[in-house]
Formats: structure tokens, C-alpha cells, sequence
């Protein structure tokens, strides 16, 4: 009894490789492909697909325009911040004020 010892299970795992680039090319080879056949609502589908998967699919891909985009909005956010100030700042010095809270 003591003797006996469980066989380790194994497994046959072949990894793949995948190359998204290679997919995209094949996916538009296709798509030249049909666009001979039919120019209707499937190529449509299939450009629009296309452009979402190439804008979203890359981390990096237009960098510049959202630094530009978070610079904006950060100049603007310091805008509205030193617009209230002032306004509240008027508002405290202002003599009605003063008269409603005294």
C-alpha cells in the first residue's frame, strides 16, 4: 500500500503562434478578393470592422492626439477653476453679501 504512487497526468499542449499583422493582411486579401464578387453590405461591414479594429487594436497608436487631448482638457479644467475663484471672491467682498450674512 505504501508502494503505490500516482502517474503525473501530462498533458499534449502545442502552443501557436499568432501574428496579428499576418491576420489583418489575410482579412484584407479577402476582402479584395470578395469586393470583386459583391459591393454591397458585406465589404461595407467588413471596411468598417476594419477601421475599428485598427484604431482601438494598437496601444500606441495616435499617442499624440490624446496627450493633445488631455492637455486641453487640463488647461481648461485650471480655467474654470480660476474663473469660480474669482467669482466667489466677488461674491465675499461684495457689500450685499455682507449685509445678508450681518
Amino acid at each position: 500500500m505504501l508502494r503505490y504512487r500516482p502517474k503525473h497526468k501530462s498533458f499534449d499542449y502545442k502552443p501557436r503562434f499568432y501574428d496579428q499583422e499576418k491576420e489583418e493582411l489575410m482579412e484584407r486579401l479577402a476582402k479584395y478578393d470578395r469586393e470583386g464578387k459583391s459591393k454591397d453590405i458585406e465589404v461595407s461591414k467588413d471596411n468598417i470592422r476594419a477601421s475599428f479594429r485598427s484604431s482601438s487594436g494598437k496601444p500606441n497608436a495616435d499617442l499624440g492626439y490624446r496627450a493633445k487631448m488631455v492637455n486641453q482638457s487640463n488647461k481648461r479644467l485650471i480655467a474654470i477653476i480660476i474663473i469660480l475663484c474669482a467669482v466667489l471672491y466677488l461674491l465675499v467682498q461684495s457689500q450685499s453679501v455682507l449685509d445678508l450674512i450681518g
